[in-house]
């Protein structure tokens, strides 16, 4: 009765030391995935860098803001929109002669 009960005990310990290491390698492999989309979220597959010579070209900003009414109706509000479309673009402005980028609009 003692050697079945050593026999169940190791076949637990192996169960527990399998799973253990099972739990690692995934985590392992799951924090490489997330590694790596988050260090290429922001890249199309496949590029890694532009080069200095490259030329950006950058779609219209299209804006426009509403006010949504006590019963749910959308008023349009000219003055939020431009004020948007201002900060929006000095935004973009910025951001691209802060990093050096040779940027146009459409």
């Amino acid at each position: 009765m003692k050697c079945s009960q050593t026999a169940a005990l190791r076949g637990r310990l192996a169960r527990a030391v399998f799973s253990a290491a099972l739990l690692a390698g995934a985590s392992c492999y799951v924090g490489s995935a997330l590694a790596q989309a988050a260090a290429s979220k922001n890249l199309a597959p496949g590029f890694t860098s532009l080069s200095k010579a490259s030329k950006v070209v950058i779609m219209p900003i299209d804006v426009e803001l509403f006010s949504l009414s006590a019963g749910g109706v959308p008023e349009p509000k000219g003055d939020w929109t431009a004020a948007a479309l201002g900060h929006m673009k000095a935004a973009m402005a910025a951001k691209t002669a802060d990093i050096g980028l040779n940027a146009t609009t459409m």
